[in-house]
């Protein structure tokens, strides 16, 4: 009797240690979508079919999960859109007129121009109750509310009110938000950290922020401090310490220090 206990635990762990290989190979492999007889399905790297063609469109794989799509064209009202993993099991239902990607696992859908969010096991977290949203950044969600614009967190909860005409993702913890037609940024507490009065603003990259004042461009840190003087007609923002900015009709790469360090 113990033999026979001993070999059905010895069958079942087996086969539960196939399963989890069978899952984790499904969830590292890369799938390409392919289209045959004008519907889309996934190949792996070899050319396997692994989810056959049976949706009108089907975009990369993000974060372990892809868009499809079925009926109609591509953003159009009339098509719907759902969510599936690398097993081609359908993970959101193909019941939504938008649907974003995963984003520090939450998904942006909409329906009848009301938006809300579902986590990675399809369950609704958010309702669909806004008007328009953006995806999470920082684990907080700008969204959108009768014409204004606030920030809730991932439980639903309202961390900054619904003060302002527009407001962006959370990016090296600022957002930039717009009030009376004109730039500044806030912190997660939602206080004012730089002053908000730029025509214009990008988000902060690699801890500095493009603005724009009067027709003219430049950069300021974190603390709102003028670091590269707003004199450029247009810039970029900074990669790999350097940023692409146009002054008087010539395109450069300047450094931090606003030094010009390569001629485009």
């Amino acid at each position: 009797m113990k033999i026979i206990f001993t070999v059905i635990c010895v069958i079942l762990l087996v086969n539960c240690t196939q399963s989890q290989k069978t899952e984790t190979t499904a969830a590292n492999q890369t799938l390409t979508p392919y289209q045959e007889h004008g519907k889309f399905g996934y190949k792996d790297e070899a050319g396997n079919i692994i989810i056959k063609p049976r949706y009108d469109f089907a975009q990369e794989f993000h974060e372990g999960f892809a868009r499809v799509k079925r009926n109609g064209i591509l953003y159009n009202q009339t098509s719907k859109y759902g969510m599936i993993d690398k097993t081609g099991k359908t993970i959101i239902s193909l019941i939504y007129d938008d649907v974003s990607f995963f984003c520090e696992g939450m998904v942006r859908v909409g329906l009848d121009n009301k938006y809300g969010f579902i986590d990675t096991t399809g369950s609704i977290i958010i309702p669909l109750e806004y008007d328009f949203a953006f995806n999470f950044s920082e684990e907080v969600v700008a969204v959108k509310r009768n014409e204004k614009w606030g920030y809730i967190n991932k439980k639903g909860e309202v961390i900054i009110d619904f003060n302002y005409e527009l407001g962006q993702d959370f990016v090296e913890s600022l957002a930039c938000v717009k009030l009376k037609n004109k730039w500044g940024f806030i912190n997660h507490a939602g206080e004012v950290v730089i002053p908000i009065m730029y025509d214009s603003s990008k988000d902060f990259a690699e801890g500095l922020a493009a603005v724009q004042l009067n027709g003219k461009m430049g950069f300021i840190d974190q603390t709102g401090k003028e670091i590269i003087p707003i004199k450029y007609d247009a810039v970029g923002a900074f990669k790999d310490g350097k940023a692409k900015v146009e002054l008087n009709g010539i395109k450069f790469y300047i450094d931090k220090n606003g030094n010009k360090i390569e001629k485009i």
